[in-house]
């Protein structure tokens, strides 16, 4: 997932900062610039001021960003900044163009740093957590997003060379020096997953001071078109749909084409009438998703699949040997005799699920009956 990196790094200077990728990076892959700095002085300081980052032909914008004050001791306090900016599905960038990196820091002993990472497979952010601390265990918080996709916690740490430990299931990515030591100037971990959930986002140790952080789950980038499976697929979702139409009611829906000549005459050339029903999902499982998404991937193209109104929830209809474990959709669809189920297709044009609470999402989906299998 994480195609390349690079950094750059100063202690006492508010300078500007360069740096380019090693390599030109790939059309439609995420770009992502992480950057940290912090100030100490015997009087709080004033709050470190960045600049978004600059790079001739490329925008960046911002996902997340986090301060944090705090006093060591009567005369030496510290202040803390980081920030994330995402270009998705960036177009490719040349080796030699270089990203800059400004900051308006004020007085005292300033440390600064940025990191430039290139993802494939990942797309923009879909849900960020922030949190700081001081002498407490560096942790964002639990990380909830809907999808597959990259997870990406960004750190930083002024306290004299002191560096965080990754945090289970992540691959860390410190910022350097010229030297080569990590100086606290920032340390990103990242870990891709497959699924959606909720997932930890702390780092393994705070060795020492304080610490600022966000948390990042970016979504899946652009793909192709996805395989059709070879094998029936079931899936009844944890809830049920409410507000729809009795199976016997549908709605109707003309394909129809309309012309207006010059002098007000309309012309209406009518191609067929669609049977069509909206399903309302008020409530959609976070450990529903990867099913969803599964389905969805397949009925966005257009193809067919079996839907099974189930009257009593969760499933108390038997199984058969022509219906999935009569499951509510069946992939891909064919006819098969079974009574009360119908042949549909997807209607909609997009797959858009709504955060509602913590663990539960929403989504409604349109459906064209393609053959209608009632008391078959």
């Amino acid at each position: 997932m994480l195609r390349q990196f690079t950094d750059a790094a100063q202690e006492n200077s508010g300078s500007p900062l360069y740096r380019q990728f090693g390599v030109s990076t790939v059309a439609g892959n995420l770009l992502v610039c992480a950057i940290a700095a912090s100030i100490g002085n015997s009087t709080p300081p004033t709050v470190p001021v960045l600049a978004p980052p600059s790079t001739p032909g490329f925008t960046w914008t911002l996902v997340a960003q986090n301060t944090f004050q705090y006093e060591i001791s009567p005369s030496d306090f510290v202040s803390e900044i980081v920030a994330v900016y995402q270009i998705a599905n960036a177009p490719a960038m040349a080796a030699s163009v270089q990203t800059e990196c400004t900051i308006t820091l004020g007085a005292g002993s300033p440390a600064f740093g940025f990191q430039l990472m290139e993802f494939d497979s990942a797309g923009a952010a879909v849900a960020t957590v922030a949190s700081s601390g001081y002498f407490t265990a560096p942790d964002a918080g639990p990380l909830v997003t809907p999808d597959a996709g990259l997870l990406l916690c960004f750190i930083t740490d002024p306290q004299y060379n002191s560096e965080f430990s990754v945090g289970a299931g992540y691959t860390l990515i410190p910022i350097y020096n010229s030297g080569g030591v990590g100086n606290g100037y920032g340390d990103s971990q990242y870990r891709v997953i497959f699924s959606g959930g909720s997932y930890p986002t702390a780092f393994g140790s705070n060795i020492y001071g304080g610490w600022c952080m966000v948390a990042i789950a970016f979504g899946p980038g652009p793909s192709t078109t996805p395989p059709i499976p070879t094998a029936t697929t079931g899936f009844t979702p944890f809830y049920p749909p409410i507000t729809k139409q009795p199976f016997t009611l549908w709605g109707l829906e003309a394909k129809r084409f309309d012309s207006i000549a010059a002098d007000g005459s309309k012309q209406s050339v009518l191609e067929r009438l669609d049977f069509v029903t909206t399903l309302t999902f008020p409530f959609v499982a976070l450990s529903d998703m990867a099913a969803w998404k599964a389905f969805e991937s397949y009925a966005l193209t257009g193809g067919v699949f079996t839907f099974l109104p189930i009257l009593d929830y969760p499933n108390d209809y038997p199984v058969s040997s022509t219906i999935v474990a009569d499951q509510m959709f069946q992939y891909p669809g064919t006819v098969s005799g079974e009574t009360g189920c119908s042949l549909c297709q997807l209607v909609s044009m997009d797959w858009t699920t709504k955060y509602e609470s913590p663990g539960i999402f929403s989504l409604v989906m349109k459906l064209r009956l393609v053959a209608d299998e009632v008391g078959s």
